[in-house]
Formats: structure tokens, sequence, C-alpha cells
């Protein structure tokens, strides 16, 4: 029998509890091993003691061990496999106790290990053959790696023996502030390894760096705290004040904290907010792992960019003193370890998942920052800094003779630390300290707590809108993403919502719930070098240095304008813009501006492009038919309607996929999901090819190796918590019945066999999952990239588009004279001019690239495609709808709409907005939105609205969670104007919420959007005498009140 199979066997054969199923006849017939020379001289009662150690322990959930079983069976092996077998018959303290000692350390070690919900996924594992640490890996992580399940047992057994430690009777230690703590990288003796994840002024609270020390069980050990009284081996003084947060911490004993619970406690019942059991006595402190001489820049918050890091660090308070923004700074860091594993080493191979699973129910916490301590202004790379985008302009290269290689470095800086900072504000976190979540109310999908807001370190303007968060509760963790945040005195108040339609009344517990900001996923993105190794005439490399001061990008040739109709039943023909951005592609420009208004069609032009592109690879060999393209939207709205056109498509053999995560793609609504989305593609695509509805002349079948081929027969078959396949083993046909051997292995690497079966021309993606597309590495030749809603691409995606794909042709198609990229308010000066930008608009207001302007509107009203032409526009847009297409809602409703020629009229609501932290709502407000929802969906005369045709755009994000909460359930999309960018729909009802209009609604490209959103009708609910004063608002309400569309607040009421 395998070493696989044995564990297996023997993991099956027991219960959740760690006992055996085996009945006691069973048992009796197995073999045992010959008794170990000092089992044999115990005495009854100390047999019977291993199994009563816990017997005064509080029962603690299902993990609880029963006292009158028998456990942990000895089954006799063979002599050569016995190196394979976990034992602990040579567990005993260090020197040479009396064998009583021995006998009752044995017996307390054996009752722990029972008990310990771990201890049977450790059983019988292999030896392992290969090295369990990376060739960079620190001594201290190699530490952390190596930790056994023997050494956490070990350290739980003597933790028995410390009850008798007390706080009270421990030295109160001398604080300093001017000492470095004494740091180590060797550890002997019994101990385990915990994490300072919370400091207050007076303590840290450490967590168990591996869930083994304490299993189910011992919650006691899982939290401890380090106080005055705490020792520092060869550190005479006290440590607090000392400690980093993300510190790895060797503790060798504990002490019973005064008033401290009892020992034994469930873990779904302590939270790091929790009256903690222990304190620590003796410990170590690990070495810390440093990063010398890292460039860095300061946010306004106060934390640092670090160039080349995905994440802030922080600066210690006391070192700020005289830091400017926009400088460039060099320092040293510590670097906390990211030790991702839970549990220790050592385990079998085939219980990962396990593992995995188990101490997923339990609450993590992300690691800390790293932490930059001394610092000094680096004239060297502030000059860089400063030259910036004008690297390679020719007059200031010639003035300042720079050469060719510190012209690299030049936008490699800049582009580093735009990217650090742009990626770790959007992806990463502003704050790593877990909070405890105060007064926690949960309604449906929406929580509001609040949190401290300390004096030292706030947490205001650290907790901003759309910042992941997770909440931690004792049995397990939940994410949601912030709306609102406003301050309260000491408090920051904020209202979450849950992620993937979870409510959280469900899933949040009443009790202790720690709060913290959600730690992304490592990158993959821009490097140091990256540049550098751009190919010295690629595409990528020409635009980079366009895009940083160097001559514009001419058209290859002269535009022919060659007619090209979109391939639908019946065809489409497109009008001569269209035909001339889809020619400029073609024509394989490094890049291609497509300057795109408002509903002029450019979705079907990105469609209509890409399959004009594959059928010129097609044309020009086997070899270009297999370059892949790939189009990148700013939302899941909008790549869906990707692919609601490209399904219109009747004559290719094109294949396409909408690439999105199975955890994303789990959260998704059903609206936003499709048949060609990857995770249900998928399955489609396998089962076709098991069950032979795909030919064995497919030129993906021909790709499957033996191997790819047995991978997706485990997929297939195998069957999901619910006991349900994808397919039974009869269904199989072909190569699939051939390879099927009854055996089913776990399926390993499946989107890589997805992508090489499928062979996708086309990859349609969001911005946000280009990171996790380019982490699988299965693009591999990539002729044409083209970007929706380009003028809302971020620079540093952009930027790592170019290197990572430096010889493909882009297309950027959007409208600079709507939202530019989003960028949070921490965010300024060069640091969002290198990170964030305006990529699109420099470009096309400097002329650097070829450009094709889209002019044909077909979603509004001819009305409001004039009015909005004339307001925001260059160049007039021409109306690609006759007014009888646009008001059917106008006609059918005439007993409420004034003019049915006019599509905008203007509600006037007198009532002032309140206060909402750095917000407005109007509760006014609410209340005629839902009487004019449902006035404007009654039917009348035949002519019906419904709910999923209108939209509400409001300006102020707490005003627009009053509305969602007022609307929930009724169908009617609500959002704030950047929500409903990329989106239309019949009737869009638009707030003001104030008496007086801001500054940001007057802003050009935000009323744009919000105003061009519907396709028959707006309607404003809005303060006249504030619309008069307005900018820009001033000429719709001129227009308004002409045309006799204007409705007083009390006429509307009535």
């Amino acid at each position: 029998m395998s070493t696989n199979s044995r564990a297996s066997k023997r993991w099956e054969e027991r219960n959740e509890d760690g006992t055996n199923k085996r009945s006691s006849e069973e048992q009796a017939q197995v073999p045992r091993r010959k008794p170990h020379a000092r089992q044999a001289r115990r005495n009854p009662e100390r047999q019977s003691a291993a199994k009563k150690v816990w017997a005064k322990a509080p029962t603690t959930g299902s993990w609880r061990s029963d006292a009158n079983s028998d456990q942990h069976e000895d089954v006799v092996l063979p002599e050569e496999e016995k190196q394979y077998c976990w034992s602990v018959d040579n567990v005993v303290e260090q020197g040479e106790p009396d064998d009583g000692a021995k006998d009752k350390r044995y017996e307390a070690y054996v009752a722990e290990r029972d008990r310990n919900v771990f201890s049977k996924y450790y059983e019988g594992a292999p030896t392992c053959s290969r090295e369990i640490c990376a060739r960079n890996d620190s001594s201290v992580m190699q530490r952390l790696k190596r930790y056994s399940h023997k050494d956490a047992l070990n350290f739980a057994v003597d933790s028995l023996e410390w009850s008798a430690n007390k706080e009270k009777d421990l030295p109160v230690r001398r604080r300093v502030s001017t000492v470095e703590v004494v740091t180590t990288s060797y550890f002997s003796g019994s101990h385990a390894f915990y994490r300072v994840i919370a400091e207050k002024d007076d303590r840290y609270t450490l967590l168990a760096c591996h869930a083994n020390v304490h299993g189910c069980h011992r919650g006691d050990l899982r939290f401890v705290e380090v106080n005055d009284r705490t020792q520092v081996q060869e550190f005479e003084e006290s440590v607090v004040g000392l400690l980093y947060l993300g510190d790895i911490l060797a503790v060798y004993e504990l002490a019973r904290r005064t008033r401290g619970p009892t020992i034994g406690a469930d873990v779904a019942s302590v939270s790091m907010e929790s009256n903690l059991t222990w304190m620590v006595k003796r410990m170590e402190v690990a070495e810390r792992r440093s990063a010398v001489r890292i460039g860095f820049s300061f946010l306004q918050n106060g934390t640092a960019v670090v160039m080349g890091h995905d994440e802030a660090m922080t600066v210690l308070e006391d070192e700020r003193h005289g830091a400017e923004l926009d400088k460039m700074y060099v320092g040293d860091a510590f670097v906390p370890e990211k030790y991702r594993d839970t549990f220790c080493s050592g385990h079998h191979p085939m219980f990962w998942h396990h593992l995995t699973r188990l101490t997923a129910k339990m609450c993590t916490f992300s690691t800390a920052f790293g932490i930059i301590h001394r610092y000094e202004e680096c004239p060297e790379q502030n000059r860089r800094f400063t030259i910036g985008t004008t690297a390679f302009d020719p007059a200031a290269t010639l003035q300042r003779l720079d050469s060719p290689r510190e012209l690299n470095r030049i936008v490699e800086t800049c582009t580093l630390m735009g990217y650090s900072a742009a990626n770790s504000l959007f992806n990463g976190r502003c704050d790593c300290r877990p909070f405890a979540a105060r007064d926690v109310k949960v309604s449906g999908h929406i929580v509001r707590f609040a949190i401290d807001n300390p004096k030292k370190m706030p947490t205001l303007r650290l907790w901003n809108p759309n910042t992941r968060i997770v909440f931690g509760s004792p049995s397990g963790n939940i994410s949601a993403t912030i709306e609102i945040v406003m301050e309260d005195e000491s408090l920051l108040r904020i209202v979450a919502r849950l992620v993937g339609g979870k409510r959280g009344n469900r899933m949040i517990p009443k009790g202790d719930v720690a709060v913290w900001q959600k730690e992304s996923l490592d990158p993959i993105g821009l490097e140091n070098g990256y540049f550098e190794a751009l190919p010295e005439h690629s595409n990528g490399r020409r635009i980079i240095e366009t895009l940083y001061g160097g001559p514009g990008i001419a058209l290859k040739k002269p535009v022919v304008r060659n007619e090209y109709v979109f391939p639908a039943q019946p065809a489409i023909k497109l009008n001569d813009y269209q035909c001339e951005y889809v020619q400029m592609v073609l024509d394989k420009n490094p890049l291609v501006l497509g300057s795109s208004p408002f509903g002029c069609g450019k979705s079907m032009t990105i469609v209509a492009t890409a399959f004009e592109v594959y059928k010129r690879n097609a044309e020009e060999g086997e070899l270009h038919k297999q370059f892949q393209q790939l189009l990148v939207t700013q939302s899941n709205y909008a790549s869906v309607n990707l692919i609601d056109i490209a399904k219109k498509a009747k004559t290719f053999d094109i294949r396409f996929v909408r690439y999105v995560s199975e955890k994303n793609w789990a959260e998704m609504s059903e609206n936003c999901r499709t048949e060609y989305d990857m995770p249900r593609l998928m399955q489609k695509v396998f089962c076709d090819w098991a069950t032979g509805v795909t030919p064995e002349t497919d030129r993906g079948v021909k790709a499957l190796s033996t191997w790819n081929m047995m991978n997706i027969i485990s997929f297939l078959l195998r069957e999901d918590n619910d006991g349900k396949s994808l397919l039974k083993p009869h269904q199989l046909v072909g190569k699939a019945l051939y390879h099927y051997s009854g055996k089913l292995e776990r399926p390993k690497n499946m989107l890589d066999i997805f992508f090489l079966l499928y062979q996708p021309d086309i990859i349609m993606t969001t911005a946000d999952s280009t990171g996790n597309l380019l982490r699988l590495n299965v693009l591999k030749e990539v002729s044409t990239i083209q970007i929706d809603e380009a003028s809302q691409v971020p620079e540093y995606t952009f930027i790592t588009l170019l290197s990572k794909f430096p010889n493909a042709c882009f297309g950027l198609i959007g409208d600079i004279h709507q939202l530019p990229p989003y960028c949070e308010e921490t965010l300024t000066g060069k640091l969002k001019e290198y990170g964030v930008g305006n990529t699109m608009e420099r470009a096309i207001k400097n002329n650097m690239f070829p450009k094709a302007e889209l002019r044909y509107v077909y979603r509004c009203h001819p009305e409001t495609t004039n009015l909005l032409s004339a307001l925001f526009y260059d160049v007039d847009l021409i109306p690609g709808v006759l007014e009888t297409h646009r008001n059917a809602f106008m006609l059918g409703r005439a007993d409420f709409w004034p003019n049915p020629s006019f599509p905008i009229a203007i509600i006037n609501n007198s009532a002032s907005g309140s206060r909402m932290g750095t917000s407005v709502a109007n509760d006014s407000e609410a209340v005629i939105v839902k009487q004019l929802l449902r006035m404007i969906t009654k039917k009348h005369n035949g002519y019906e609205l419904h709910a999923r045709d209108i939209g509400v755009i409001s300006f102020y994000s707490a005003q627009t969670s009053v509305l969602m909460e007022a609307l929930r359930g009724s169908g009617v999309k609500c959002g704030t104007v950047d929500s409903f960018q990329g989106t239309e729909r019949e009737v869009v009802i638009l707030c003001c919420t104030n008496e007086k209009l801001s500054e940001f609604m007057q802003l050009a490209n935000r009323l744009n959007v919000a105003m061009s959103r519907a396709r028959q009708a707006t309607i404003i609910i809005g303060n006249v005498y504030g619309l008069r004063k307005a900018k820009y608002w001033s000429t719709i309400l001129e227009k308004v009140e002409k045309n006799g569309c204007f409705i007083d607040m009390k006429n509307f009421m009535s």
C-alpha cells in the first residue's frame, strides 16, 4: 500500500473530532505495536490519565474528544515503512527527568495530540523530499516554514505547567525610547512563533503564526499579550514602544494574566478584543528583515510610497518632521515577513486543501506595513522626478546632456513611483491596523459600524470610500467595500456593503468583530529595469518615449476609407468615422486614438475592429491566425456589452471569452454574467470535449497531452460538496473514456488547459482584472489591444500593458470630455501625474498619436445631443437617430410630460440638504424620487415604463446611500455619476440634493456624463435658484423654461 493511500485510509477512518469510526470489535482485531518500555511500566491509573487531562476543561465545540473513547490507534507497519510514521514515543523534555515525569509528559502530550484537530492531517506524512524554503527566504522565514506540528504540541503541553506563573508576581520593567531591542535568528528549546498585530499605549496583542499551537480547543493560546512585565532575553528593559507591527516573536514562556479567563476556551469564542488568558513572560524578537536605501515619496496622509513596492510603508511619526510632498527620499526600512500559510509544514501533501479550509474558518489578519525608520533627501532621484515627462524632449535633452541610460532611469523613476502610488491606493491598503468594530448594525447587504479615530495616527483619511475591508469574526472572514465614511468625534462611522450578495445578518455574529483593510495580492506590474529591457524600436518603447516628451508618432500611411460592416443579421454598416478608426488599427499603427463622445457606437466599433483584425491575421498565414487580441473595459457592465455585441456576429468562427476569476464571478449578480464568462465557458468546453461534441480535428484538441486529458476528466467527474459532478463516467466518449482509469486526482492548472483547448482569439476583461490575467501567463502572442473608455484608464495600467506586450498595436477609444481616471484625494502632485494622469487627454491635446473622431450619436434624443454638443464639445456632434425614435415615453405619458418635443424636465425642490461627514444628503429629495417612480412606472393608455429602464443618479455619495436604501428591491439602478459612466437607461432621474450646487457639480465632464445617460428623457430634481446661478446648469434651466418643461414642486405633489 502506498504512503498516500495509507494516510488517506487512516484519515477517512476518523470522525470529525479525531475519534475512530471503527467499532470496538474491529479495533480489537487491529495488530498493535510492541509496547515501548516506558509504556509497559504504566499502571492503570496512568494509562487513563491521558484521556482525563482535559476532563476539567469546558466542552468547547465539535472538536472536543470523548474521554471514554480509544484514540490515536497504533497500527503495525512493516519495518521499512516506519520511517514515514508520525510518532511521539521520543517526545520528552530536555534533560534527564525521572521516569514518572516522562510518563506524565507523555500522557499530557498524547491528550493534547488527540484533542488537536490538526493532528490527523500529519499522521503518516512522508518525509519531505523537497526543500520547503525558497532561495530568497530569510533565516526567520525558514524557521517559520520548518516549525512542525510536534513543536506546536510541545508548546501547548508546556503551557499547562505555566498556570502557576502569575502576572502580578512579575516585575515591571523600565521603559526606554533610545535603545533598540535585541533580535536573533537562532531559537532553541520549546517555543511558539507569534506576530504583533495590534498596539496599545501599554501593551501589544500577538497572534499565533501557526494555528497548530491552539487547534480548535485551545483558544487561550491564539492571542497573547506583551506588556511591561515581559522579559526579552539579553534585554533588561521593557519592550513597550520598541516593537513594530509585524514583528515575529519567539515565545518561550507564558504567565496567567490577572483576571484572565480559564484555559481551554473554544477558538471560536476568542478575538483580539477578548480578555486574554496569557501574557508573555519570556521571549525573543526575531531578526528583522531590512530594506536599505529604498527610494520613496510622501502621500498627503503621511504614508510613504516606495519605488517598486505594491504597498505603502509607514514612517515613524518622530521622523516625519520637515518632510515635503513631491520630493524623493532614500531610507532604511523594516519589512515584515509575509508568511502566507497559517499551519505547520510536515503535513501530508494531499491534505493541504483540508488544512487551508480549516484555517479559513478562523479569523486571520493581514500583514503589517513596512516601517521606514531613518531617511534623507535624495538629490539624484529628485532631479529625475522633476524632469519627468520632458525626459525625451529633444530641446531639453540637449540642454541637460543626459546619457541614454540616464533617460531610461528618469522614465523608470517616474513610472515606477507612479505605479507604486496608484497601486498601493487602488489595489492595496492605506492602513494595516486591525480595529474593533463598534456599534455594528446589519441590514441585508449593508453593515454600519464605527472604529476608533485616535489622535496619534488617526484613521481619518486612511479609511475611505471604495476601500476593501474584511470583518474578522471568530468563525472566519467576511469581505466588504466601504461606501460612506463620517467623522464623529473620536470615532469614524462607516457604512459598508458586503461583496457577492452575501447577507450580513446571517454571516456577522454578535459579539467581538474585528475589521481591517484587505491586503491585495502581489500584482504583476512594473519592475526595475523594465524600460531598459524593452526592444529599441518596439511599439511599447516608442509610445512611452512619446508620452515622456519624445516626438509624436505619425500615421504609417494615409488613411483610405474602406467600407466595413458588422456581420450581424442583417449586416450593420459602419459610418465613415467608425471606418476610419478600423482602418487605422488595421494599418498596424503603434497607437490609434479614437475620440468617441457619448453614444457614438464605440462598443460596436471596438468589436467590429477586432473581427477585422482577426480576418487580416488569418489572411497573413496560419502563424498570424493564432495571434490573440485583448479588449479591456473599465467595468463589468461594459464587458457584458461587448459580449452581447459579439454574440450577434453570424459569419465568423471566432472564439472569444470574457476573463473573470472564479472568485469574482461567484460574487457577481446574475445580470453581470454571460455564457462566455471563463468559469461557465470552461465547463462547457471541457464537457463538449469529453462527450464528443468537439471533433478530434479541432485545433485545441490536437494540442492536448495525456496529462491534460486526465486533469479534464478529474475536473468533470469530481463531486462537489453537494455530491454533484458535471458529468458521470458513462457519459465519457472517445479519448476521455480511453484515459479514464477510475482514479480521480485533484485537477491542476485548469486555466492553462482551458486556454490550450479553447484557444480564444479575443479575450475581454476589465482593467482591474488585467493583473490577474497577466499572472496566469496564458496570453501568448497578442497582436492588438483595444481599451474601452480609455479616458478613464490610469497611466500605470496602460504603461504596464505596454511593458508586457511591447510588440502589440494599441487602440485607445474614449471621450476626454467625460470623467477622467478615478483618483484618491490623498494622491496629488507628481505621484498623481505619473501614476494616474490622464493619458488620453494629454495625447490628444499634444497631438502625440494618430486620431480618429467619431461624431454620430446614436443614444440620445436629438435635442439632448445638440444641447450637450454646444455646451461641452469643440466639434459639432451629429444626431444619429430621429426624434421619433426617442419620444415613446414622452408621448406615452402625456398626462405627466409637458412637452413631448423636449426631453429634459426640472422639478423644483426647495428643501435644503444636510451634511453627512464630508458629503450631503436630502431626505425630501428621496421622498420625491419615490413618488416620481411610482408615477412614471404606472401603466397609462397602454404604455408602461419598466423599473429596469430607469436610472437614478446622485452627485453625492451620502445621498446615493440614502436613495439605494429607499429604492432597494425596486429594480431601479441607483448610483453616483462615476458608476453610470458607460451605461444608459431610457429615463434618468438626476438628483442635485443641495440647494447650492458645489463646484464639482459644475465640472463640465461630470455634468456631461450625468446628462448623457438617458436615451429618451432626463428629469432633474433641484433647487431652481441654485441652478440659475450655476455654470452650465443655468443654460439647461433656460432651455427647459423656454420649452415649458419646468414643473413646480407644488404642482408635482398634487
